[in-house]
């Protein structure tokens, strides 16, 4: 198991906080820390039915404990020691942890009232979209026209960072709140760099992030967390851009380069003074990257691709597919269905084959997109009929066939 052999007839103990080191679900699993997306998801307290019936106390106590002991002693740290552990298999920890601290600096001594402020105390797990996490701006600066390049730090090291992270940025309210793609190397793991395209219709997001943000300033964020992840164990992938949805696009076809793996980045834009990046990326990419500029009369055309997973950036693919649909690039029902945003589009040869509605151009209900759009609106369907079931339940009566509720309703 894991590399290790267990001889015939051995106790093991099953410890189900060890999932909490479990990679594949949380980033960078090994290392603590508290501002992670998912940090509440942890196994520590138990699961289901034999989680542990204290917890939430328990975690009040040590929200108690944290406020007050980083209010009274805000400058205490470690003692410089060597630390022996506890010999026990559940929970394993330091026999002792030597610290220090100056009497003379604690706040009180200079504002007694500290000791009358209370915290108001929560119950149970804290919610996602309070913990944040504040980062100094570092450089604020136009990748290019209406494209806002940040790159912020808080001088420690964060989760590792993989291929299609994204973060949320608070907009001047907590309330208002923006996701954007990381676009930086993700072997800087002290750093976050977005890039913010100004929207003409934005709502507050964009606009304010470009008429406000500078050098210096302290912006507060949430995550990073991962729901378009790259598939590291693909033979070939060819990576679709368009516009500023280049920015998770660009960090996953990075990470197949260091990979060798076999790869294509295709980008389009307006134009190449209007696309972010596209100098670096060329640089680095070389051959394998396609820029598709239409003010030069460039348009992709992918109609016809070997087996591959192919990669869709989040911000403007629902243009660009709409774009290759009217190419004959795309089947119109998949660059309607299939193509939402952060949506993976994995292509397989079967699907691709010609066939009498048009030559190279995959039939609309074999291809992947649609039967995961099919999928989905079945799902969906037999919710709906679920929560409209509950809902009459709840009322005390049992379900009404459909033409009876209809005529209630009507009624």
């Amino acid at each position: 198991m894991g590399g290790v052999d267990i001889p015939a007839g051995s106790n093991l103990l099953i410890v189900t906080s060890s999932a909490n080191h479990d990679d594949r679900f949380f980033d960078d699993a090994d290392r603590v820390d508290v501002r992670r997306d998912n940090a509440s998801e942890n196994l520590t307290f138990g699961y289901g039915a034999h989680q542990c019936m204290g917890k939430n106390l328990a975690r009040m106590e040590m929200q108690i404990f944290l406020e007050e002991f980083t209010k009274r002693l805000p400058h205490m740290r470690l003692a410089e020691q060597h630390f022996s552990y506890v010999p026990n298999a559940s929970f394993r920890g330091p026999e002792h942890l030597w610290v220090e601290w100056y009497p003379s600096l604690n706040p009180e001594r200079r504002a007694p009232s500290i000791l009358g402020a209370e915290q108001p105390v929560r119950i149970g797990e804290p919610s996602a979209h309070t913990i944040s996490r504040p980062m100094i701006v570092e450089r604020a600066e136009l990748a290019v026209e209406d494209v806002l390049r940040l790159r912020a730090a808080d001088g420690r090291a964060l989760s590792r960072l993989t291929p299609g992270v994204h973060i949320d940025v608070e907009c001047g309210d907590a309330d208002l709140s923006r996701q954007y793609s990381l676009c930086g190397d993700p072997a800087e793991t002290g750093v976050l760099e977005i890039a913010v395209l100004k929207d003409p219709e934005s709502r507050g997001g964009s606009s304010w992030l470009h008429a406000n943000v500078k050098s210096g300033d302290v912006i507060k964020t949430r995550g990073p967390r991962n729901h378009f992840r790259f598939d590291e164990g693909a033979r070939k992938a060819i990576f679709i851009a368009g516009s500023i949805g280049v920015t998770p696009v660009a960090a996953m076809a990075r990470r197949a380069r260091e990979l060798g793996i076999d790869y294509e980045f295709h980008y389009s834009g307006r134009s190449r003074k209007a696309m972010a990046f596209v100098d670096a990326l060329q640089a680095l990419h070389g051959e394998r990257l396609r820029v598709y500029a239409r003010d030069e009369g460039r348009r992709a055309d992918l109609r016809l691709r070997p087996a591959a997973s192919a990669r869709r950036s989040g911000g403007g693919g629902r243009r660009l597919a709409r774009g290759h649909a009217e190419n004959g690039a795309l089947p119109r029902r998949a660059a309607h269905a299939g193509l939402g945003q952060g949506a993976r589009l994995r292509s397989r040869a079967q699907g691709l084959r010609p066939h009498a509605a048009g030559p190279g151009r995959p039939h609309p209900d074999r291809h992947p997109a649609r039967r995961q759009h099919q999928r989905v609106e079945r799902l969906l369907r037999g919710a709906v009929r679920l929560l409209r079931s509950a809902r009459v339940l709840g009322r005390g009566g049992p379900p009404r066939p459909r033409a009876h509720a209809r005529r209630a309703r009507r009624g």
